[in-house]
């Protein structure tokens, strides 16, 4: 029995020092890779690594993550391939990769980044002229940044900081503009665009833009009602009697009135103006005179933006009192076909023909009733002038350009001047040469007395500025007399420019009798008639010890430069001068008025009669043609008073007894 016992116990002993030799190692798993990857948002390969001391299986938390391989048996160094596809979210995203090995586990995660969004829904923006705000709605999931172009400094943004994908909104302030379109200029459109420009926003690689186009501005300057005609240079008529009168005015503009002031008007004490929100008032004294008178008013409105574009001038023309003649009017017509308006000019032939010239050709007219009846040929003759002398001799001249060697003074060209005479346009014309030492464009030739016996010629130097004069005898030019040279009224270089503005005739038909003269001067005192008691005080200025130029009108002044005609008829022991106006600049073309004067006393000329242009003229607007011409002869117990206006292109004839 002992025995049996001592071989259990002994075998009890070995059997528990057995099993404590075979005691079971922990399962585990080690990283050898970083627990956290990133992998692009495009999508990429990546390799985690780790060691298991048993087997091992892999898994991805999500379906765009995929594990190679996914399971495998214990070992060192060992590598899964982690492959990510591209994320077409607009967020980031991460999987968890858990490694399991037995009863030990390890955890990757694997985060990939997001796709950039930047959207735009509305791509354009119509403003208006005012200005404004503009929101542009974005969507983005990334920070942006808006890029105006450099030379675009109307418009400007406030740039928001965004985060995740979020609804934002771009502020763009547009400033007001000032600017107009040329659409809106022609035909009033207020809905045309006259500016844009291209807003960029920009995100990383993205981008998208913006058109920001603005509304024309809409100025507007405007006379309304009675005097809406009025504001482009057109004439506010004032009777004799004065009074008040209002120019509706509808504006969205800063404005001001006033005169012209570079040449402000010599005499404003007879009109007042005052300028209220919405209206211009004006107050005329009444004219105690037989002569009319005028200003000009100036409007400007928004200058300080758009210059002198919108505003208006117009002309305040007042009339005098009725004259003691009043011409009857025979007839007046619109310039025929043949006729060019040009530098017009009239003469009168024998076989009772009235001829007007159009600086090539010479027409004639029946001076009955004004019908047109014939071209007169002629042979080698230039008619710039055509004017008859006191005897009824027609004369025929060109315009004569000399120029001058500025080291010598001499004249280089132009040294003579021909004058063709004949009683009619049949026979072979008398040639007169006269001497030139003038620099200019000599021209507007006039002539008195007889020339075949004895008479004058004078004409004016448009560029010298001067007058000159010739006493003429026999056809031929006095011994010893070789043109006198004297300056105008207002001598200068800016007198006048060409022949067109500017006239001289002599007072008799010897220029020791005088000579008057009116020419534009830029001045209105140019332009008033002028008189010298004696023509032979040759001198280059007006001075001391020679009988002044005296102004013995102010009729004809007012604005028209091109002063270029008077004749003077002797009648009944009176001198009766006659003259009307030219014009230069469009605006000016309406002034046609014709003014008859007796000026037998120099010292105290006397009205005798005034034509209003609307008496007279048939042409609603000048055509841009720059001169006028008068002819008086004397008639069968009156005083016929042919009279032309090229601007206006109008043939009158007017009679009358003074």
């Amino acid at each position: 029995m002992k025995r049996i016992l001592f071989y259990a116990t002994v075998a009890l002993t070995v059997l528990v020092v057995s099993c404590q030799k075979k005691e079971k190692t922990p399962d585990a798993v080690n990283l050898t890779s970083p627990e956290m990857v990133n992998v692009p948002v495009e999508g990429d390969v990546v390799s985690i690594t780790f060691n298991a001391n048993v087997a091992w299986t892999a898994k991805s938390s999500q379906s765009w993550l995929t594990l190679s391989p996914a399971q495998g048996e214990a070992g060192d160094k060992i590598t899964v391939k982690a492959s990510a596809v591209k994320n077409e979210a607009y967020d980031a995203r991460q999987a968890e990769v858990t490694i399991t090995a037995g009863t030990a586990s390890a955890k990757v995660t694997v985060i990939q980044g997001q796709t950039d969004a930047l959207d735009v829904k509305t791509k354009e923006f119509v403003v208006a002229h005012e200005g404004g705000v503009v929101e542009v709605p974005v969507s983005a999931n990334v920070q942006y940044q808006v890029v105006i172009p450099e030379a675009v400094d109307w418009i400007h943004v406030t740039e928001p900081d965004t985060k995740g994908i979020v609804d934002s909104k771009v502020y763009l302030a547009v400033d007001e503009t000032t600017l107009y379109s040329d659409e809106y200029a022609e035909t009033g459109d207020t809905e045309s665009i006259v500016r844009s420009a291209t807003v960029t926003i920009k995100a990383g690689g993205l981008s998208t833009t913006v058109t920001i186009e603005q509304k024309t501005a809409c100025p507007y300057f405007d006379f309304e009602g009675e005097y809406s005609a009025i504001q482009y240079g057109g004439r506010m008529t004032i009777p004799q009697e004065g009074g008040t009168f209002t120019i509706t005015v509808a504006t969205n503009l800063e404005w001001r009135t006033h005169y012209d002031e570079e040449w402000p008007p010599e005499d404003t004490s007879w009109l007042e103006f005052k300028q209220e929100e919405s209206s211009i008032v004006i107050t005329v004294k009444a004219n105690e005179s037989y002569i009319a008178r005028d200003n000009w008013i100036y409007v400007n409105a928004g200058e300080e933006i758009y210059g002198d574009v919108f505003g208006g001038y117009f002309q305040v023309y007042q009339e005098g009192l009725e004259a003691p003649v009043a011409p009857q009017m025979e007839w007046s017509v619109a310039f025929p076909e043949a006729i060019a308006a040009g530098y017009n000019r009239l003469a009168y032939t024998e076989g009772d023909a009235l001829l007007v010239s159009d600086g090539t050709k010479i027409h004639a007219l029946n001076p009955a009733d004004g019908s047109y009846l014939q071209e007169v040929a002629l042979s080698g003759l230039t008619p710039t002038s055509i004017c008859n002398d006191d005897a009824g001799n027609i004369i025929i001249a060109d315009n004569v350009a000399a120029d001058m060697n500025w080291d010598t003074g001499e004249l280089i060209s132009g040294q003579t001047l021909t004058v063709y005479c004949a009683k009619n346009l049949t026979e072979t014309p008398k040639v007169i040469t006269l001497p030139n030492a003038l620099y200019g464009t000599i021209g507007g030739f006039r002539a008195r007395g007889d020339l075949a016996t004895k008479g004058s010629i004078t004409g004016v130097a448009g560029g010298a500025s001067y007058w000159f004069g010739y006493d003429i005898a026999n056809f031929e030019p006095v011994a010893n007399y070789y043109g006198t040279q004297n300056s105008g009224p207002h001598a200068g270089p800016d007198t006048f420019w060409t022949p067109d503005t500017g006239a001289a005739i002599a007072y008799g038909a010897d220029l020791h009798d005088g000579v008057l003269m009116r020419a534009y001067d830029g001045d209105a005192g140019g332009q008033r008639v002028h008189f010298r008691s004696d023509a032979y005080t040759p001198q280059w200025a007006v001075g001391d010890g020679y009988e002044p130029w005296k102004e013995i009108t102010t009729a004809g002044a007012g604005g028209n430069e091109n002063q270029n005609n008077m004749d003077v008829l002797d009648y009944n022991g009176k001198k009766i001068l006659a003259f009307t106006q030219g014009y230069h600049f469009t605006w000016a073309g309406f002034n046609a008025d014709i003014y008859v004067l007796d000026i037998t006393d120099t010292a105290n000329p006397q009205v005798l009669a005034t034509v209003k242009t609307a008496d007279w003229i048939t042409a609603e607007w000048p055509n841009g043609a720059n001169s006028a011409d008068v002819l008086l002869r004397e008639g069968e117990g009156v005083i016929e008073m042919y009279v032309v206006h090229s601007g206006l292109a109008t043939i009158a004839k007017f009679i009358f007894n003074p």
